[in-house]
């Protein structure tokens, strides 16, 4: 029962530590506009195409891109980022605070981790956001 306990501790903590850290992230820099327009609503790819460019290109990429707020809370904010006046980005906050001083209609330029693909009904989504820049 030890032998088992001591292994499955063992294999925990590997898989833990197997885990990249964010800072190790490769940087894209991908606008808005052109992964819109390669794994977006623009694109004209099959789904699995785009899935797997996606996969492949932009996942676990940090980005950098500028919008305007639509709506904030201290942990996130909504952010349009080609003057639509609809989502295209949404980005969780590294600090649980990030976002409390934001304001609406507000712009500003994040640098986030890019987790999820955006298309015509749900926008792109980030972790690990830090506001880069107030305008």
């Amino acid at each position: 029962m030890i032998k088992r306990t001591t292994f499955l501790l063992f294999v925990f903590v590997v898989a833990c530590s197997s885990e990249k850290s964010p800072e190790t992230y490769p940087e894209s820099l991908t606008t808005y506009a052109e992964i819109n327009a390669e794994v977006g609503c623009d694109s004209k790819y099959v789904e699995q195409k785009k899935s797997d460019i996606f996969n492949a290109n932009y996942i676990n990429h940090w980005m950098t891109w500028k919008g305007q707020v639509l709506s904030a809370s201290a942990e996130d904010a909504a952010l349009n980022l080609d003057d639509k006046g609809i989502q295209d980005l949404h980005i969780t906050f590294a600090d649980p605070k990030g976002g409390y001083d934001l304001m609406q209609d507000e712009v500003i330029t994040v640098k986030f981790l890019m987790k999820i693909a955006g298309g015509c009904i749900l926008p792109f989504d980030g972790t690990q956001a830090v506001i880069v820049q107030k305008k």
